[in-house]
């Protein structure tokens, strides 16, 4: 195989990777929550809620609070 070959197969072999992980990222990037918005909390569901599980385990913690304490 030829050097010229190797290299085409090289180059096309990588974009359809990059062009396959550009894809997943964005199918995926919905589902990330970093925590830094407040906005986002509208998004999450309790597990009792959606399940009807009876078994409410919520406590709240202030991540800003806690962080200004250290």
């Amino acid at each position: 195989m030829s050097m010229n070959v190797f290299l085409f197969h090289l180059v096309l072999f990588l974009s359809a990777v990059a062009s396959f992980s550009d894809l997943l990222g964005q199918r995926y990037a919905s589902l990330s929550d970093e925590f830094d918005d407040a906005s986002s909390v509208a998004n999450w569901t309790q597990l009792n809620d959606t399940d009807g599980w009876n078994a409410d385990k919520l406590e709240v913690h202030d991540i800003k609070w806690i962080s200004s304490q250290r």
